[in-house]
């Protein structure tokens, strides 16, 4: 967040007016660091001038606390957290919502003990911890730092470099979800990464991806995960031509210039049928850089890959950006399949997504099929391929291999 050379001369300040205040050396203290968040957007609303007005006043504070503030940075703010700074962010955030501005301030809160200069050289990072933890529960929040906080972030430390070594010591393994046809049979499988930890046993992609995509890991264990669905889509191709397998992809890997070139390696590494691998992206990832986003995808179009919109009508996709996308298929999100039964207006939903899919010559596959009854719904409304665990939950390798020697 920042450094300590930056902090400690406040911080002797501040230790200098609260032994003068307190009249002794036994002054209890506590520091804020206040970030400015999202300040891009507000440079965007109002220009640089805006921006600056809007800095020059959370720089200023009431009485003797404008003299302990400190820029420590562009958007970071450093004040102690006195009463009168607390009167001030509470001020602030009013203003905020008569003026209708979408910064939001995130301050992190350390408490110390001004005996040892030796506190004051860790209080940076003990609010860095806390602002951390503000950040995570949703912004525009006040955190306080406590040791439980410090466990947390020793704890992800490890994990992160538990995460790097990973691919290095062959941790990672892909388990396959099937997906059939409406007649029951088999259309293909969505590869799904799993980390085989030495510790916790097997990871689902929730307990690791968001680290791995915080981290920047993302862009190599993409890369693992591509080379081994590319190989085994070449091992199942000898006995099953045309099986597919579809693949996630991130994006951090959907913006690297390289990406492209990656799956055309892989797929000439292992001689794999272009049109045997799907990329699966979700709605999220379209909002950043379209034009590149587009064109990304027709460097993989020409290929022969396909391409997918996955977690369809969760995220911020629009219809014109159906009608520009060059995309092969679309996934129904399993939240709308699980509502469906509930009553007409969401069985209509999902029913409009078929028709919009259809109309466009788009091929559709639902997700979260549990029950014959979800999947009897869903042929009504002319979808044809599905998922879930009405046909089988994700599986190894070799018993995904069973299951095609079945059919």
């Amino acid at each position: 967040m920042c450094s300590s050379d930056l902090v400690l001369p406040r911080l002797k300040q501040f230790t200098l007016v609260g032994v003068f205040e307190a009249g002794h050396y036994e002054y209890d203290a506590s520091l804020a660091f206040i970030h400015m968040d999202d300040a891009e957007k507000l440079f965007r609303l109002s220009g640089p001038t805006g921006l600056r007005l809007r800095i020059q006043d959370m720089q200023r504070a009431p009485e003797v606390a404008a003299d302990l503030s400190a820029t420590l940075k562009g958007d970071l703010y450093l004040r102690d957290w006195s009463q009168q700074n607390r009167n001030w962010f509470a001020a602030v955030q009013t203003e905020k919502r008569m003026m209708f501005i979408i910064l939001t301030l995130i301050i992190a809160v350390a408490a110390f003990n001004l005996v040892s200069t030796l506190v004051m050289t860790v209080t940076d990072k003990q609010a860095d911890i806390a602002m951390y933890e503000a950040k995570q529960a949703g912004r525009d929040d006040i955190r306080f730092f406590d040791p439980s906080m410090q466990r947390m972030v020793n704890e992800r430390v490890l994990m992160e470099n538990a995460l790097r070594n990973a691919a290095i010591d062959d941790e990672f393994i892909l388990h396959y979800q099937p997906q059939w046809y409406r007649d029951g049979s088999l259309a293909g499988f969505e590869a799904l990464v799993r980390w085989n930890h030495p510790t916790r046993g097997l990871l689902e992609p929730a307990e690791f991806i968001p680290l791995a995509e915080e981290t920047g890991v993302i862009l190599s264990l993409g890369r693992w995960v591509l080379e081994h669905a590319c190989w085994q889509i070449a091992q199942w191709s000898a006995s099953n031509p045309g099986i597919r397998v579809a693949v996630n992809i991130s994006a951090a890997q959907l913006r690297n210039p390289e990406f492209v070139d990656e799956v055309r390696q892989a797929l000439r590494h292992h001689a794999t049928s272009p049109d045997c691998l799907s990329l699966e992206l979700t709605e999220s990832m379209l909002i950043h850089d379209l034009h590149l986003t587009i064109r990304t995808m027709d460097e993989l179009k020409a290929m022969g890959v396909r391409i997918a919109l996955d977690d369809f009508g969760t995220g911020y996709s629009s219809l014109s950006l159906l009608q520009i996308l060059p995309l092969d298929y679309l996934k129904i999100d399993s939240s709308f399949v699980h509502r469906m039964e509930k009553g007409l207006r969401e069985s209509r939903m999902v029913q409009s997504i078929v028709s919009i899919a259809k109309n466009l010559e788009l091929d559709i596959i639902a997700e979260g099929v549990e029950t014959e009854k979800q999947q009897a719904l869903l042929e009504t409304f002319g979808c044809d391929e599905f998922q879930g665990f009405l046909r089988g939950r994700s599986m190894p390798a070799s018993e995904a291999s069973r299951l095609l020697h079945l059919h």
